[in-house]
């Protein structure tokens, strides 16, 4: 009776075991690496023709108040997008805000009573030890815009 018992058991151990071995373990996350921040589009909005920042030069043609934008999709547009004003007294820039869950969006840019301007961005997501998403390209009203000083120039 005893044997009987302990062949049980080890019946059981084995079962567990193998069964164990199965269940695929859920990834820890990597010491070190830390929370995705906010995905946000690093800009600054220029003259065309004298390359005079527009918002953050000595004599600026419109207040930062004036900027902000909408998701395509926002055809109500009831979800004003409020760019942040990043840096120092000497290189200010804008950052919008994107969203992290899609390959990219569509914005309609508003500065003042101006006409819109369309901002298309795609992302693309870079695995590793500390995966992340990150900007993988820009196109305003059609063009491409390549970042320049870790920041997007829109000559407008």
């Amino acid at each position: 009776m005893r044997h009987n018992f302990i062949f049980t058991l080890a019946i059981i151990a084995g079962i567990l075991v193998s069964v164990s071995s199965c269940i695929k373990e859920v990834d820890e996350p990597v010491i070190g690496c830390e929370p995705s921040p906010q995905l946000v589009l690093p800009l600054n909005i220029v003259d065309a023709t004298t390359s005079e920042d527009l918002f953050f030069s000595a004599t600026p043609r419109y207040q930062v108040k004036d900027l902000y934008f909408f998701r395509k999709a926002d055809a109500n547009r009831k979800d004003t997008i409020r760019p942040n004003v990043y840096g120092n007294a000497n290189v200010k820039a804008f950052l919008v805000p994107l969203k992290l869950q899609t390959t990219g969006d569509t914005l309609i840019m508003k500065i003042g009573t101006q006409a819109d301007d369309t901002i298309i961005y795609s992302v693309k997501n870079v695995s590793g030890d500390c995966p992340y998403t990150t900007i993988n390209g820009v196109l305003y009203n059609g063009s491409e815009l390549v970042a320049n000083e870790s920041r997007y120039f829109i000559k407008r």
